[in-house]
């Protein structure tokens, strides 16, 4: 492998979130919230990683098609159905909107009825479609991919469960996208402070477009008057020096990077997914724990060429870092607001909850404070 030095007077953090985190998700593979923990390796502060938004019709089969998310809030309305693995319609059990509930309500309806034992057999429910008139004519981008994939549309019924979608929590930043860290920018999915609990729908593509220009504008004033920097010849070593130990380690062990990393989100999505408690939480705290003893067995590929393996391990410790950070985060915050859902605390806790969780990194520990929410306009 061959090491670069590149030297940056600013740098604009947009790396998207960590959906990889999770079994089901919509995002890409590569979306596993590096520059998160990379930020918080080096000294940034994080806000509200606990925050993890699903979208509640994610397809979940055929594997091919697994995380595209089903057009669910334009095809209720003119008589898709939402089916448990019996075939019965069960949404009005758990809210009067049934159907019509809202992503985060809907995801936690969902959740209730599969681990009731009425999943479908890969574990979801059902969206039936089989009414909705000329779905693949109306909507040939989505449907039309299902069919072309084997899908028997409109007579088939869709397997789709909650997936993640969104990453509400990130590294913390100002209005100028500044970062706790002078030259540090973020913006995007990566960043918290925007989306408050929650995440409204079609948000996500105009924060990356208006926060974009903004970190790139004060960027590049920031980095006009910064004097010239030089790279501490100390730290690059140690860096070199902790990618040929992962390699070294690598030619001894015998667990696949990938298969801790499968672990992990089955991990993630079981007990710090859309339905979380005490129990959960710390069985997940405990358990990640374990994985991460595992990391000490890993198999990498010897390939100095585009090495899979050896990005899968570096991924790992960062994935491994913020599943930590998500769960004690989620652990801490004993109410119900937004998209976190506590099933041993499920109302919303205006009284001592109304606050960031703020995460900082002293010495080895992930510490977690709070931070009351500046109210900037009256309702």
């Amino acid at each position: 492998s061959t090491f670069v030095e590149i030297l940056a007077k600013s740098v604009i953090m947009a790396t998207g979130g960590e959906g990889r985190l999770y079994k089901v998700t919509s995002m890409p593979e590569d979306a596993r919230g590096d520059g998160v923990a990379l930020a918080y390796k080096a000294g940034a502060v994080l806000m509200d990683m606990e925050f993890q938004q699903f979208y509640p019709a994610t397809l979940l089969y055929p594997e091919s098609l697994k995380g595209l998310a089903v057009p669910r809030g334009t095809v209720i309305p003119l008589g898709a159905r939402i089916l448990n693995g019996k075939g019965e319609r069960f949404m009005h059990n758990y809210y009067p909107e049934a159907e019509y509930a809202t992503r985060d309500k809907t995801s936690i309806a969902f959740m209730k009825e599969i681990k009731k034992g009425n999943a479908t057999p890969h574990g979801g429910v059902f969206m039936d479609v089989s009414q909705v008139e000329n779905i693949i004519e109306k909507y040939p981008t989505t449907f039309k991919d299902f069919k072309e994939a084997g899908i028997n549309l409109p007579n088939e019924w869709l397997e789709i469960c909650p997936g993640q979608h969104f990453s509400i929590g990130g590294i913390k930043i100002n209005e100028f996208c500044e970062t706790s860290l002078p030259g540090l920018y973020a913006a995007g999915e990566v960043a918290a402070n925007l989306h408050g609990a929650n995440r409204i729908g079609g948000a996500a593509l105009p924060e990356c477009a208006v926060f974009g220009q903004i970190a790139g504008r004060h960027a590049a004033i920031h980095a006009r008057f910064k004097r010239t920097l030089s790279i501490c010849k100390k730290e690059i070593n140690e860096e070199i020096e902790r990618i040929n130990d992962l390699m070294n380690r690598g030619q001894k062990g015998e667990l696949r990077p990938i298969k801790i990393v499968r672990d992990l989100q089955e991990l993630m999505y079981d007990r710090v997914g859309i339905i979380r408690s005490e129990r959960s939480l710390k069985k997940a705290i405990e358990d990640i724990d374990k994985l991460r003893c595992r990391m000490e067995n890993i198999k990498i590929n010897p390939s100095q060429i585009y090495n899979n393996e050896l990005i899968d391990a570096i991924d790992l410790n960062n994935m491994l870092l913020l599943a930590d950070i998500i769960a004690l985060a989620a652990l801490e915050r004993t109410e119900s607001r937004g998209a976190h859902y506590r099933s041993d605390y499920p109302e919303q806790g205006d009284k001592n909850w109304r606050k960031h969780s703020i995460i900082t990194k002293v010495g080895d520990k992930i510490n977690i404070s709070t931070q009351p929410v500046t109210t900037t306009r009256s309702r």
